[in-house]
């Protein structure tokens, strides 16, 4: 099944932009360009990632929009990771969207390959078992990161951006072994359901008087409990 992104612009042409560079990625990618919009299409169906920008008309007619929505995203759908995208290449703006639940914040002007690449990143999220507890663990281990970038004052904005690419790929390494490990106990599962399955099989085989029907209740017994 594809995965659901919702893009939010008020400009027309990057609001074109994005669904375009969208388009070839097996994706299902609709449009709003306002909140308003975007509100009203997330709760016809829930989406996996949404992409917006940051600073969006907002509904007191300043340029909180992007913020807002944010906001009301992580009240509704936790599950449902969010990209910022913004002109304002501050670390300080970045803390901000990360200390609301973004997973991700990206600035203007954004390449067709960085954005297809942000936007993969954090889809790869939405294939754990729980998403909502992945993106939210990442979401706080990604703030503290940024945290300890905001508080030394050796580097400068660009040294810092770099660090925190390098720590970005250790996070997703971190992630991507639990997801390794996550395969492993659905697979064990899967086996031990297929096990429980045949057990039972031979259970309505064996007389219960036999000699091996206690062995057979034993393995049934083990894989209950492993269940």
């Amino acid at each position: 099944m594809s995965k659901r992104v919702l893009v939010v612009d008020d400009n027309p042409e990057f609001l074109t932009f994005m669904s375009e560079a969208l388009a070839d990625q097996d994706l299902e990618v609709e449009a709003a360009a306002d909140v308003q919009t975007a509100v009203t299409l997330m709760g016809a169906n829930p989406f996996d990632l949404v992409v917006s920008d940051k600073n969006l008309p907002g509904t007191s007619g300043t340029g909180s929009g992007g913020m807002d929505l944010l906001r009301y995203i992580r009240s509704t759908s936790p599950a449902t990771a969010v990209i910022l995208i913004t002109g304002d290449v501050s670390l300080e703006a970045a803390i901000e969207a990360m200390r609301l639940g973004a997973f991700d914040f990206a600035c203007k002007p954004i390449s067709v390959a960085d954005l297809k690449a942000r936007v993969a990143r954090a889809l790869e999220y939405q294939n754990f078992l729980d998403p909502e507890k992945m993106i939210a663990m990442y979401t706080v281990l990604h703030d503290s990161v940024l945290e300890i970038l905001a508080q030394g004052d050796t580097a400068n904005g660009e040294a810092k951006t770099r660090h925190l690419r390098t720590l970005d790929r250790r996070i997703d390494d971190i992630f991507a072994a639990l997801k390794s490990w996550e395969q492993v106990i659905v697979q064990q599962m899967q086996a031990l359901a297929n096990v429980a399955f045949n057990v039972e099989q031979l259970k309505d085989l064996i007389p219960a008087d036999h000699p091996a029907y206690p062995l057979v209740e034993a393995i049934e017994s083990q894989v209950s409990h492993r269940l």
